[in-house]
């Protein structure tokens, strides 16, 4: 496990139970709703969220699937994040370091809200390996990614390229934009292995990523 990134989140959460205040800051609202209102379905078989922190877009994704699956890397996110879900009969949460450790689950929706900054390239290709093999047919993965600093080696924008390239190297995937945001970039990308009828009700701005944008 990456001693010092588990070290840094810890000692975050340890300091504060909400160090980024996601339960209250208008910014995180805003955020959360067009990360709701970016899902292509109204519902999901199964869902995995990368980075799930105390839980409070877990809850909200949650009610839209089957089955939820949240990974984090700091155990003291993770038990918030229980108290906070202790009510979901659907939900799951597991403490791996990602990329390097990936459950075996098949998913139609994962979430990478503000993570994939935090990854080497290196790593974001190992990421986009893990979600192939997990994406289900006509599946989805939604990016959410800073436009502002983040001090880490990447740039939001430019891991959510890196990761983009990656996965599109590795199936074809469709790329729908989104109203463009003050603050972080949204994109879904979606499996390409989807019906007719859903392909007729395709929105203006979707086309098929053959290689990152």
């Amino acid at each position: 496990m990456n001693d010092h990134r588990q070290t840094h989140f810890e000692s975050l959460y340890r300091a504060s139970p909400d160090p980024w205040n996601y339960t209250a800051s208008p910014y995180e609202q805003q955020k959360y709703a067009a990360t709701l209102a970016a899902l292509l379905q109204p519902h999901y078989a199964s869902a995995i969220e990368v980075g799930c922190s105390i839980g409070v877009l877990s809850a909200q994704l949650a009610a839209r699937c089957d089955r939820f699956l949240g990974l984090d890397l700091s155990p003291t996110a993770l038990q918030l994040a229980r108290q906070r879900l202790a009510s979901c009969r659907n939900v799951a949460l597991r403490q791996v370091e990602v990329p390097r450790q990936w459950p075996r689950r098949k998913a139609d929706l994962i979430v990478l809200s503000e993570v994939l900054y935090y990854l080497s390239e290196a790593e974001l290709a190992m990421l986009a390996r893990h979600v192939d093999a997990s994406l289900m047919p006509g599946g989805e993965v939604v990016i959410v990614a800073s436009r502002g600093p983040t001090d880490t080696p990447l740039t939001g924008l430019a891991a959510a390229r890196a990761f983009t390239r990656a996965l599109c190297g590795l199936r074809r995937l469709q790329g729908l934009a989104h109203a463009p945001a003050k603050g972080y970039l949204h994109r879904t990308l979606r499996c390409q292995a989807c019906d007719a009828r859903r392909e007729r009700h395709e929105q203006p701005g979707q086309s098929p990523l053959r290689a990152a944008r």
